[in-house]
């Protein structure tokens, strides 16, 4: 009798792992195809602003003559930081600037929700050490929640970002509520970029999230990739501060 128990436990277990390994196994194919669709998203994002250049018009300041208020050039910096004023850049979250086609803004904007919502991958940057995370915006499909129908999947704040470093199953995603943020910087503004673990790295490549807590600091691939990925965090954060943004 307890020989019997101790083979149906083993059978259990070696069950229970067979399923594990295969659920594995999907994730990973799920994760493989997720990065294929995204990068093509993100393609498609990065030549749609290339397209535009927003960010050619100065060489000093991203944008400045074509997106009023989304950036300028600056003296000051946000709480907490300091720098000198001759090449500092920041893009805020106010207005939109008319000069920038109807058409143009809200496809740059619905190309970037999709690229957000199919999730990327870049380097992020602490005072420590840098990873490369996984990011994504919550509202889309949430990496565990892949294959399940929409009525299925969790519940989700629209204006959350969050990531997770990449090949991390269990571990806990981060996150930050855009609607929190005061502007995005190019460049190496905070001083995490300054004198932590991009130091290092090219300042063509940096930009950061600015909140009155807190900077997240990111490295993209390329300068075109950076300058894409600030106009598209700064358009985006502007709809969800004017309350135009859409699940």
């Amino acid at each position: 009798k307890d020989y019997s128990k101790k083979v149906k436990k083993k059978k259990k277990k070696k069950k229970e792992k067979s399923k594990d390994k295969k659920r594995r196994r999907d994730k990973r194919l799920g994760d493989k195809e997720r990065e294929e669709k995204g990068w093509h998203q993100r393609e498609q994002f990065l030549l749609g602003a290339e397209a535009d250049k927003p960010w050619s018009q100065s060489s000093s300041s991203v944008g400045q003559s074509s997106i009023s208020g989304v950036s300028r050039t600056t003296g000051s910096r946000a709480t907490g930081f300091s720098g000198d004023s001759s090449s500092e850049t920041d893009m805020t979250v106010d207005t939109v600037d008319s000069t920038m086609t109807t058409q143009s803004q809200p496809s740059l904007v619905d190309t970037f929700r999709n690229v957000l919502a199919e999730g990327l991958t870049m380097h992020l940057h602490s005072s420590t050490q840098s990873k490369e995370v996984f990011l994504w915006l919550q509202g889309g499909p949430l990496p565990e929640d892949r294959g399940r129908r929409r009525s299925q999947s969790r519940a989700a704040s629209p204006h959350l970002l969050c990531w997770r470093p990449t090949g991390s199953v269990s571990r806990r995603a981060y996150q930050l509520d855009l609607s929190e943020v005061l502007f995005v910087e190019v460049g190496k503004q905070t001083p995490v970029l300054r004198t932590g673990s991009g130091a290092g790295v090219d300042e063509d490549h940096c930009l950061s999230l600015i909140t009155p807590n807190m900077s997240v600091d990111f490295e993209a691939s390329s300068k075109v990739e950076r300058e894409a990925m600030a106009q598209g965090f700064a358009l985006l954060i502007n709809d969800i501060k004017t309350g135009d943004y859409l699940v």
